[in-house]
């Protein structure tokens, strides 16, 4: 019997996947230039995250003017919470968008503001 050679060594072929890091297609509209106070970054991340139906984790980077350079989802939350945040994402991240501070956000649907802070009297 001839047994031929193949010049492949024996395995499997197991596809290699790479995570790069984009823009994204979809700008995110703000009202404000530069964030000024904590109120301001609060209707930031209203505006990039508020409105979803899962737990996240967002950070807005901003330079040092003040001025949000750029904005990253770091984890979206599944059944019960945030399993993994990985850093070096987050800081390559923010390198790409020349930021110099980072702001941090989380957001948990289902809770309402009014449960979280305390009643108010208006005179």
């Amino acid at each position: 019997m001839n047994a031929t050679k193949s010049s492949r060594p024996p395995g499997y072929a197991i596809p290699v996947y790479e995570v790069r890091l984009v823009q994204s297609r979809r700008p995110l509209r703000l009202a404000e230039e530069c964030i000024a106070d904590g109120h301001t970054s609060a209707r930031v991340f209203h505006a990039f995250i508020g409105l979803t139906d899962r737990e996240h984790l967002a950070c807005l980077f901003v330079n040092g003017h003040h001025r949000v350079t750029g904005a990253h989802v770091v984890a979206i939350g599944g059944q019960h919470r945030i399993s993994d945040v990985d850093v070096r994402v987050i800081l390559r991240s923010a390198l790409a968008a020349c930021a110099s501070a980072l702001i941090f956000g989380h957001s948990v649907p289902g809770y309402r503001m009014s449960v979280l802070l305390p009643a108010r009297k208006c005179a």
